[in-house]
C-alpha cells in the first residue's frame, strides 16, 4: 500500500492523496497526524462543519473513536482532542459544532462526558440564542443538567431551553418537587410527599382524578418506589369477565414483588386471577414466594422446573390461564388501580382489537425519571391485553429471552388485528441498571442484535403471512434469532461472513449502485467511487453464490458514515435472505460466532474506530481493496478516485489488527464496467 508522507510541523497542512480536504484543526503535531484515526478524522472535518448534529449521532450510534475526535478537533479550532475536552479543555467554536460535541460527550456509555455537556450546555444558554439549536439540544440540555448536577440550576435553565418536549418538561417540573431525602432513599416530611403527589397526579394521573396516587407513611427501610400506592379508588368494585395477569418473575426483589402484586390487588376490577411464575429461582426465594401466595385467594404461584426466561414463564402460565384476557405485570413495577378497567374497556371497543395497551411512566428507585434522551412515559410493552381469541389464534410468545412481548404485539397486527391504547399513564416502571432489556439500549444507540431480531421477525411476519404466523414453543423456533435471544445460546459456525454497508437493497448493490452524496455534490462524509462500489458488488455476489451452493454465509451490517438521515439500518431484503434460507445469519459482532473467513468489502466501517464488544472469532480476515490498471487517462483516474484514500485505509488496518490480529489485505482488478473501459 502506497505510504504517503505526512507532515512533520505543526499546523495546517493537505492531504496529498485528497486535493482540497485541508488537515487544519484535526492534527496539530506530526504525533497526533500519525495517531491511529486522525487521517480519517481529517476527511470527517467537511461534513461536521457541513451537518454537525447528523454527524454526533452518527458518532453516539456507532460509538466511533474516530467521529468523536473530529468533533472535538472542529469544536476547539483544532485546539484539543476528545480526551483534552473531557479534562476540561476550552470549547470556543461556533454554536453548533459546540452544542454537536455536547450531544456526543453526553452520550458516553461510561457517563464521563456528562457533566462537560451540561456546562457547555449552560455556557450556549447564556452566550447564544438556543432557539436556534434543534430541540434535540433543548431535551438534552435539561436532562444532563440535572443528571450532572446541582439540580436546582434546572429550575433556572426551565425557561432558555423551551424546544424539549413538553413531557420532559413536565418530567424535570415532577423531579425537581421530589423531596430531597429520596436522594439517599430516606422518607421526606409528609407535606413534601404530599405536594409531590399532588404533582405527580397533575402531570401523569389526571385521567383520574378521583384516584390520589403517592408514597405510603407506613413503609420503612424500603426505596421511595417500593412505598408507591393509590387511595380515593374502590378496589374489587368493577365486575365482568375474568382477566388473567401474568406476573413471571426470576429471584424477585421482595419490597419490589410485595409492590408489584398489592398494585395488581388493589385493582378497581374484581374478577382476577394472578398467575406469579417462579422462574425457577431456587429455594431462597420459597419464603417470598409463600407470603405472595397468600396474600389473596386470586393468587396462584406457577413453579418452573428450569430457568428459560420471562416468556418460557409466560407460556406456561397461558395454559392456566382461564381469563378471557390475558395480561403482565412485571414483578417489581406499580399499576394504577384502574389500569385493568381501562384496557378491558379499551379491548371492548372493536371486536377487531387483539390486544390492548396502556403507556407508563418510567422512575428510578428514588422515583426520579431522567434516563438521558429519553422521555419519561412511553407505550408498556409489558401491559399488553390480550383477547383469549388473539391468544389461541397466535399461540405462544417466541422461546427466547428478550423482546417477545414486542414481537408478539407486531404479529397482531401482522394477521390483519389492531393493538389499541389508552394513550393513558396507568403504571410506573422501573429503571434498573442491570436489568435485561434496558442494557440494549442508550441514548441513539441500540445493541446490534436487538435491530437484527426486529429485522428477522419482521421478515418471518412478511413471509409467513397472516396464516402462518402461530406459535408454539415446543416446536421450537419458527424463524432465526440472534444467539443473545436464544435460551440455550451456543456457539455458531460460518464459513463466509461479508461485512458491509448493508442500508441499500439487496440488488442495488449487487448491481452496484453509487451510494447517495456520491462526491458531486461535495461528499457529506466518506463515500465510495465506482471502482470501490463494484468492487463490493463482486464480493457481495461471491458470497451469495457461495451461499446457494451450501455453504454456511453471514452478513454483518455496519452504517457507514455517509449517511445524514438517521440510522441507516440493514435493508429488509437482507433479512428476507435470511429468513428464505440463502443465508445463514445475519451476525453482530457481540454474537459467539466462529467464522472461517471474515470479508470486509468497505474500509470505512473499520476506519472510523467503532467502539464494539467482540464475541465474533474469524479465522481469517482479508480486507478488500480495489486494484485498479494502469492508466494515464484523467477520465479513468477520475472515475477510480475515491474519498476513502490509502491513508484512510491505514486507519481500517489499524483497527482491524487491534480487533482481530492478522488481516490479509486482498487486491482485486476492478470490474471493466466500472472504469469505463
Amino acid at each position: 500500500m502506497t505510504a504517503y508522507p505526512r507532515p512533520t510541523e505543526a499546523g495546517p497542512g493537505l492531504l496529498p492523496s485528497a486535493p482540497g480536504h485541508l488537515y487544519a484543526g484535526v492534527a496539530t503535531t506530526a504525533a497526533e497526524a500519525g495517531a491511529p484515526g486522525a487521517w480519517t478524522a481529517a476527511h470527517l472535518v467537511d461534513a461536521v462543519d457541513r451537518a454537525p448534529d447528523a454527524m454526533a449521532q452518527y458518532a453516539t450510534r456507532t460509538r466511533s473513536v474516530v467521529v468523536r475526535e473530529a468533533l472535538a478537533r472542529r469544536a476547539t479550532d483544532g485546539a484539543s482532542g476528545w480526551a483534552d475536552v473531557l479534562a476540561g479543555a476550552p470549547v470556543h467554536g461556533e454554536p453548533t459544532l459546540r452544542a454537536a460535541l455536547a450531544l456526543a460527550l453526553a452520550a458516553e456509555p461510561d457517563g464521563s462526558g456528562l457533566r462537560v455537556a451540561a456546562d457547555l450546555y449552560d455556557d450556549l444558554a447564556h452566550t447564544v440564542d438556543v432557539a436556534r439549536l434543534a430541540p434535540v439540544h433543548h431535551l438534552l440540555a435539561l436532562q444532563t443538567r440535572y443528571l450532572a448536577g446541582p439540580r436546582t440550576a434546572v429550575a433556572d435553565l426551565l425557561p432558555r431551553w423551551r424546544r424539549a418536549p413538553a413531557v420532559v418538561r413536565d418530567g424535570l417540573a415532577l423531579d425537581l418537587a421530589r423531596p430531597a431525602a429520596w436522594d439517599a432513599g430516606a422518607p421526606g416530611s409528609s407535606e413534601e410527599e404530599r405536594r409531590w403527589g399532588a404533582a405527580l397526579g397533575r402531570m401523569v394521573f389526571g385521567h383520574h382524578p378521583d384516584v390520589v396516587v403517592g408514597v405510603a407513611s407506613d413503609r420503612t427501610g424500603v426505596a421511595p418506589f417500593d412505598r408507591l400506592t393509590a387511595a380515593g379508588h374502590r378496589p374489587a368494585s368493577v365486575s365482568g369477565e375474568l382477566v388473567t395477569v401474568i406476573v413471571p418473575s426470576w429471584r424477585p426483589d421482595a419490597p419490589g414483588m410485595r409492590v408489584a402484586v398489592r398494585s395488581i390487588l388493589e385493582q378497581t376490577w374484581a374478577d382476577l386471577e394472578v398467575l406469579v411464575v417462579d422462574d425457577a429461582s431456587g429455594p431462597d426465594f420459597d419464603d417470598l414466594y409463600a407470603e405472595v401466595g397468600a396474600m389473596d385467594e386470586r393468587v396462584r404461584v406457577v413453579r418452573m422446573e428450569r430457568n428459560g426466561g420471562s416468556y418460557l414463564g409466560r407460556n406456561a402460565a397461558f395454559r392456566l390461564a382461564r381469563g378471557t384476557a390475558i395480561t403482565f405485570q412485571d414483578s417489581d413495577d406499580w399499576s394504577h388501580p384502574c389500569r385493568i378497567a381501562d384496557q378491558v374497556a379499551a379491548l371492548a371497543e372493536s371486536p377487531t382489537v387483539g390486544a390492548s395497551r396502556s403507556d407508563a411512566l418510567r422512575a428510578r428507585e428514588d422515583l426520579s425519571h431522567q434516563w438521558l434522551g429519553y422521555r419519561p412515559v412511553r407505550a408498556n410493552a409489558s401491559s399488553l391485553m390480550l383477547r383469549r381469541s388473539a391468544v389461541d389464534a397466535l399461540g405462544d410468545f417466541l422461546p427466547i429471552r428478550r423482546g417477545a412481548d414486542s414481537e408478539y404485539a407486531e404479529r397482531i397486527t401482522a394477521t390483519g388485528g389492531a393493538v389499541v391504547d389508552t394513550g393513558t399513564v396507568l403504571a410506573v416502571t422501573r429503571l434498573r441498571s442491570g436489568s435485561l432489556s434496558r442494557g440494549d439500549f442508550s441514548y441513539q444507540w441500540t445493541t446490534p442484535q436487538r435491530l437484527a431480531f426486529k429485522g428477522l421477525f419482521r421478515s418471518w411476519h412478511r413471509a409467513a403471512g397472516a396464516d402462518g404466523l402461530h406459535v408454539d414453543a415446543g416446536e421450537g423456533l419458527p424463524l432465526r434469532v440472534p444467539t443473545a435471544f436464544e435460551v440455550a445460546a451456543g456457539r455458531r459456525r460460518l464459513d463466509l461472513v461479508v461485512m458491509a454497508d448493508l442500508s441499500l437493497p439487496v440488488d442495488d448493490v449487487v448491481d452496484g449502485v453509487v451510494e447517495p452524496g456520491r462526491r458531486v455534490p461535495p461528499t457529506d462524509a466518506l463515500t465510495l467511487d465506482a471502482a470501490r462500489v463494484a468492487v463490493r458488488a463482486e464480493v457481495v455476489r461471491e458470497a451469495l453464490a457461495a451461499a446457494r451452493d451450501g455453504r454456511s454465509v453471514g452478513v454483518w451490517h455496519v452504517e457507514a458514515p455517509h449517511r445524514r438521515g438517521g440510522r441507516a439500518e440493514m435493508h429488509d431484503s437482507w433479512f428476507d435472505l435470511v429468513t428464505d434460507g440463502t443465508l445463514a445469519a445475519a451476525v453482530s459482532p457481540d454474537e459467539a460466532v466462529d467464522v472461517e473467513r471474515l470479508v470486509v468489502a468497505d474500509p470505512r466501517l473499520l476506519a472510523v474506530g467503532p467502539t464494539t464488544t467482540l464475541a465474533l472469532e474469524p479465522l481469517r480476515v482479508e480486507l478488500v481493496e480495489p486494484d485498479p490498471p494502469a492508466a494515464a487517462s484523467d477520465l479513468l483516474a477520475d472515475l477510480v478516485a475515491s474519498d476513502v484514500d490509502p491513508l484512510v485505509v491505514d486507519d481500517a488496518l489499524t483497527v482491524a489488527r487491534r480487533l482481530f490480529g492478522a488481516v490479509t489485505v486482498v487486491h482485486r482488478p476492478v470490474p471493466v464496467a466500472a472504469t469505463g473501459r
